[in-house]
């Protein structure tokens, strides 16, 4: 299992890179993602493939990239329509799959593309979330992700990018050795420019929670452990009832099509206890209308408060009142890069063998997918 690994460890060619989607996530356009990018800042790394349905829309990003300062990386990269015929004819080292979740993550030959990665012992970078499947129907799958790996070694990380944020780390520091009275997250979605029919619909993108509030669900767990999951309770406003009316949904996401038990809630709310800490609670709203959405997260302790702004851009603050002062501290994090950060220590991890550098492994990330799966659920009891 760990044989492929180790013969990585130490080598200085570069690694043949593969791509499973050509946009947003993986080649950027809307937002602050884009693994490309980073990658093109790491040395010994090369392109040799990209696989989307749309080979128009990969080939003028493979221009552009050819042309970009980085073009050597992408000298000889061939595109694919297939995903599953990409890694049969190319001999790659690592996939990052950034395609709609209801792509991946199922068992459905075609929709298992991160299983087949795996199974090749391709190293795997996912974005989130892992999957749309129920949580009993993704069990399976998550088994076979689980006994794919033990067989071939293959290294295996969730885009979970807030785990790597400075900010992050600085409260990790301050709430060691603390118990947690109250976690409190925000996230309010601008969606005036949210374009992408996929999103607007349950089915395919499983919901704002579990597509969307996932990072802070995600930060719930990796800041103060496990909820109890008899504790979850959650309330929601769907699209039909009166607070629900949206003003500005793009045409092109044509909503009234969707079946109304598949479009997306505008308000969720949901609060539970955590098994060593105290009170978790999420608020997830579809309302602003511009490109900037808001989120933000604030930690209460017996005599500190912890307050984390805008973690998404690169204003980001993280503001903390400790109990000697009435007054608070300010640190800004300008330069942090969370993306570029989960990228390289993926490609460490692979280079060294040094499996701790990934800090969202796929079963980490199989729980936070699960918990997002209980709010969205108790949110849907009317």
């Amino acid at each position: 299992g760990q044989h492929r690994l180790s013969l990585m460890a130490g080598s200085s060619r570069a690694l043949r890179l593969g791509f499973v989607g050509a946009g947003a996530v993986n080649f950027g356009g809307s937002g602050p993602w884009d693994h490309a990018s980073r990658l093109e800042k790491i040395s010994l790394l090369e392109v040799v493939a990209i696989a989307d349905v749309d080979t128009e829309k990969a080939k003028r990003i493979l221009e552009t990239r050819k042309r970009g300062a980085r073009g050597d990386m992408y000298e000889h990269c061939q595109i694919y329509t297939s995903a599953l015929e990409m890694i049969e004819k190319e001999q790659l080292d690592a996939v990052f799959i950034g395609i709609p979740p209801n792509c991946h993550g199922s068992l459905v030959r075609g929709l298992d593309i991160d299983l087949a990665c795996v199974r090749a012992g391709i190293h795997t970078f996912i974005e989130k979330p892992v999957s749309v499947s129920p949580p009993e129907v993704f069990k399976s799958f998550e088994k076979a992700m689980k006994a794919e790996q033990a067989k071939t070694g293959a290294v295996i990380a969730v885009g979970y990018m807030f785990r790597y944020h400075e900010a992050v780390e600085k409260m990790r520091s301050y709430l060691e050795g603390r118990t947690v009275m109250s976690y409190r997250a925000s996230y309010n979605f601008a969606y005036t420019h949210a374009d992408h029919p996929f999103w607007w619909n349950k089915k395919s993108s499983g919901g704002p929670i579990i597509e969307q509030a996932t990072h802070l669900v995600d930060l719930a767990r990796y800041l103060c452990g496990e909820p109890n999951i008899g504790t979850i309770s959650a309330l929601a406003v769907g699209a039909g009832e009166p607070a629900g009316t949206l003003s500005k949904v793009p045409a092109v996401v044509e909503e009234n099509q969707v079946e109304d038990e598949f479009r997306v809630d505008r308000v969720t709310t949901a609060h539970w206890k955590f098994h060593e800490h105290g009170i978790g609670s999420l608020l997830h709203a579809v309302s602003l209308h511009g490109k900037e959405y808001e989120a933000s997260v604030e930690i209460c302790c017996d005599g500190m408060r912890l307050a984390l702004i805008e973690p998404y851009r690169p204003s980001c603050q993280l503001k903390v009142r400790t109990a000697d002062a009435d007054s608070e501290q300010t640190f800004t994090f300008e330069n942090a890069d969370p993306y570029f950060e989960e990228v390289k220590a993926f490609i460490e991890t692979i280079r060294t063998g040094d499996r701790s550098l990934v800090r969202s492994s796929y079963e980490d990330a199989s729980k936070t997918y699960d918990f997002t799966w209980k709010i969205r659920r108790a949110s849907e009891v009317v």
